[in-house]
This record gives structure tokens, C-alpha cells and sequence, in this order.
């Protein structure tokens, strides 16, 4: 999957984010495990978003779904 091979080429420069950068991203991976409720949660902590609310809408039924 695409995002797993960009989140591989992040974490491989991870040193290069801020503290709090790599906090949300740490939290972002994380939000890719667990039950439904486990990955849209975490996806709401690592304060991930989309440029419009149908694009914010779409991510977080992914979410849901494990897609992606």
C-alpha cells in the first residue's frame, strides 16, 4: 500500500521532525491498529485532517473500515 511506504520513508527521517511533529506521528501510526473505535480515536488524538470536512468525513470512515 501506498501509505505504508510513505509512512516507512517518514519514519526513516523521523529525527528530522520537531518533538511535537513526531509525537502526531507516532500517534498517527499507532492509530492504524486496533478495533474501529481504537483506530478513529487515534486518529482524532494525532489531530490528523483533510483540507475540507467531505475529505475529513472520507478519512475517518476509512478508519472505521481499515483502509488505508
Amino acid at each position: 500500500m501506498q501509505i505504508d511506504r510513505n509512512l516507512t520513508a517518514l519514519a526513516n527521517h523521523r529525527d528530522w521532525l520537531e518533538p511535537q511533529h513526531q509525537a502526531s506521528f507516532d500517534r498517527y501510526r499507532r492509530s492504524r491498529h486496533g478495533n474501529p473505535w481504537q483506530r478513529l480515536q487515534g486518529l482524532m488524538k494525532a489531530r490528523v485532517y483533510r483540507q475540507t470536512w467531505q475529505g475529513n468525513l472520507a478519512m475517518r470512515v476509512a478508519a472505521l473500515l481499515n483502509k488505508g
